[in-house]
């Protein structure tokens, strides 16, 4: 009986380390890809900040070389938006529109999340987070609630009748992303194309003002 306890503790050994391995083989194939399609960007877009991630990989990026929004699911399909037609700039977590601050995503009801994507903490791969107190709030004297972030999308409105909105999904059930990565990244292009939009409109005052 003995024998047969340990046979089976080795075998769990073996199939423990067979699965770490082929994780660890796809983390390091999916660096590579990553790597390598990081290395095409200045010859396809020029100069800019830019985000790959898979599958594809996708992209959202700003060329600055190009004044354009670059998204897509991948360099083939990947359309360039110029920042001219770019109108206006949300974050949605969960569905909801947000305003993204430091340590905090406060949505439009005024709900808070102490987000740990922007300073507060993460719970596990999924992006498990601690949140869940009213709008004004101190996080001190409430209590919290353990809520899991599931979907986070850069919604961007554009001048075009056809496709007036671009919708860009750094989290979802699919991608598995950490909400940490996916909020950060979030905020961080949302703050850049509301630099576009507000350079771009005060520019367009003055020469208005100019001409008056």
């Amino acid at each position: 009986m003995f024998g047969f306890f340990v046979t089976m503790l080795m075998v769990a050994v073996a199939l423990a380390i067979i699965a770490f391995c082929l994780v660890g083989s796809t983390v390091s194939e999916n660096q590579k890809t990553l790597a390598a399609a990081h290395e095409r960007l200045p010859s396809l877009y020029g100069d800019g900040d830019y985000h790959l991630y898979l599958p594809g990989p996708k992209i959202l990026g700003l060329s600055w070389d190009k004044d354009a929004l670059i998204v897509g699911d991948d360099f083939a399909t990947a359309q360039q938006i110029p920042f001219a037609k770019i109108r206006d700039v949300n974050v949605e977590v969960d569905g909801q529109n947000t305003t993204i601050t430091k340590g905090t995503i406060k949505t439009q009801r005024g709900s808070q999340l102490a987000g740990a994507a922007i300073g507060g903490l993460a719970l596990g791969p999924a992006g498990l987070l601690v949140g869940g107190l009213s709008g004004g709030s101190d996080l001190k004297s409430k209590s919290v609630e353990e809520r899991k972030i599931t979907s986070v999308r850069l919604i961007i409105r554009i001048a075009d009748r056809k496709t007036p909105l671009v919708e860009v999904a750094l989290l979802d059930s699919v991608n598995g992303f950490n909400s940490d990565e996916a909020v950060a990244k979030a905020a961080h292009y949302q703050a850049l194309i509301m630099g576009i939009i507000e350079e771009r409109d005060g520019h367009l005052g003055t020469v208005m003002a100019a001409a008056e």
